[in-house]
């Protein structure tokens, strides 16, 4: 027996189908081929090619399985300015709120903080925005707030081992203001932090590199 492929002809999948039949087989006719392949292999792949593309999850398509339909805000509030994943699929996001970790689904990973969430604080009365983050292999969080730096543990403790109690602060001066937008661990294990800095009413960019020895 032969399989037809009449039905694929002027469809989005005819030469995919064709090209399937070809690899596994010889003509038996100009529209069909005879496959050398067992056949309860070919079916199965030549319906799956012509499914929908809804159905079989297009790419940039929404995850439902993640938060309310592939999207999350909610819970946390405020903005969220930086985002990293985990080995395991769990995912910390940076904001206004400070740090979250989420489980794959999107829910609060509740072995972080309390439920889920870390405020960071650089005085009594007000929480500081996180503008950058980054994830250490050993599972530790560095993260930025204005001109400082903070290390969180896995737990999302302070790390008393980094700076002064767990904060490291970019010295910057007087009469200037340094912001740092953006963190990287090099191979090396060093850390690079950029951003902007404001000084006598102009904005430079600003790059700063810690010692092995403070990360």
């Amino acid at each position: 027996g032969c399989i037809g492929v009449d039905r694929f002809r002027g469809s989005r999948v005819s030469s995919l189908a064709l090209l399937l039949l070809h690899l596994g087989g010889r003509h038996c006719d100009r529209w069909s081929m005879r496959p050398t392949w067992p056949r309860f292999l070919a079916l199965p792949v030549l319906c799956l090619l012509a499914l929908p593309l809804g159905l079989r999850g297009a790419p940039g398509a929404l995850d439902s399985g993640f938060g309310d339909g592939g999207t999350l805000g909610a819970p946390l509030g405020g903005t969220a300015n930086a985002v990293a994943s985990l080995s395991d699929g769990r995912i910390v996001v940076g904001g206004s709120f400070g740090v979250a970790r989420l489980l794959e689904d999107g829910s609060p990973d509740a072995s972080f903080g309390a439920g889920g969430q870390v405020t960071i604080s650089l005085s009594t009365n007000q929480t500081a925005s996180v503008g950058a983050l980054v994830l250490q292999p050993d599972g530790k969080l560095v993260v930025s707030v204005g001109n400082a730096l903070v290390r969180l543990l896995a737990s999302g403790a302070l790390d008393p081992g980094f700076g002064q109690d767990g904060f490291s602060v970019e010295p910057a001066g007087s009469n200037r203001s340094d912001v740092i937008t953006a963190l990287m661990l090099q191979p090396d294990g060093r850390l690079i932090a950029s951003g902007f800095t404001s000084l006598g009413g102009g904005v430079a960019f600003l790059v700063v590199r810690l010692d092995r020895k403070s990360v």
